[in-house]
């Protein structure tokens, strides 16, 4: 599921956490070296630097035992940090986490830049036919659908999704609804669309918003919801098959479509 911040996170906790245990290091070195050799903070915080990344200079504090004994511990322990930090920042790039870091952000910018497209939640039949039809008329389109699967049986196609649930809140509040021109809602069941047209409504009070039904009954709800078309595609399908065994002279759709839109 697409998630706005999750590598975002992923990638700054890392990040954060290996500059933290440096941060945290530097300074038990700098609070030992003065407790220890009662050296000035900033001889302590110049030893510490120096140690840690162990480059050898001249001591500039002198050493006791129990400094010398601090000093290695400090060494020993820089090691250990640093290995740690190597591996993590490490499996970022080897997972393929800051890769998708920044694709993640590249959609950011994206879809902050949307305007006046056209929001498809689901991508079956009918979303495939909407988005053909957009595609052929220029207009912008962007598509949540879940089932990745669905998604790469079109990837030639170089489509713009979210990967994700479109009734989670998460992915609804970076859709850019307030600044689309139409939402559609093409969910398998009924009970999600309208669900999902009531969330959509909720974030916008002018939006066009079109969806589909299987179950005429529900029609109704999914106009209270917000809906301002509802299309039933069986009895729509169903209809056109009728009316060419009544009307053999109705040959194909447009004819059809038009006495339906003349009705």
């Amino acid at each position: 599921m697409y998630n706005k911040n999750n590598y975002k996170r992923k990638v700054v906790k890392t990040l954060v956490s290996s500059l933290m245990l440096f941060v945290g290091l530097v300074t038990t070195g700098t609070t030992g070296y003065v407790l220890i050799e009662d050296a000035h903070w900033f001889d302590a915080l110049y030893m510490t630097v120096i140690t840690a990344s162990t480059v050898g200079f001249t001591e500039v504090v002198p050493l006791s035992h129990a400094g010398r004994i601090f000093t290695m511990i400090l060494i020993i322990s820089n090691l250990g940090l640093l290995t740690y930090s190597i591996s993590k920042v490490s499996a970022l790039f080897l997972d393929g986490d800051f890769k998708n870091f920044l694709k993640e952000r590249r959609m950011e910018k994206i879809l902050a830049s949307l305007k006046d497209h056209v929001i498809i939640c689901g991508f079956g039949r009918l979303g495939h036919a909407i988005s053909s039809v957009l595609e052929k008329n220029n207009i912008q389109f962007l598509i949540v659908e879940k089932n990745i699967e669905k998604l790469r049986i079109h990837k030639d196609k170089n489509l713009l999704f979210i990967e994700g649930d479109a009734t989670s809140d998460d992915i609804l509040d970076i859709l850019g609804i307030e600044r689309a021109k139409a939402f559609v809602a093409t969910l398998p069941s009924d009970a999600e669309n309208v669900f999902l047209v009531l969330s959509a409504r909720e974030k916008s009070k002018n939006l066009p918003i079109y969806t589909r039904a299987s179950d005429p009954d529900n029609v109704n709800k999914l106009k209270m919801a917000g809906a301002n078309q509802v299309i039933l595609p069986e009895h729509i399908g169903g209809a056109f098959i009728a009316t060419r065994i009544v009307s053999p002279e109705v040959s194909d759709y447009d004819k059809f479509f038009n006495g339906m839109v003349s009705k």
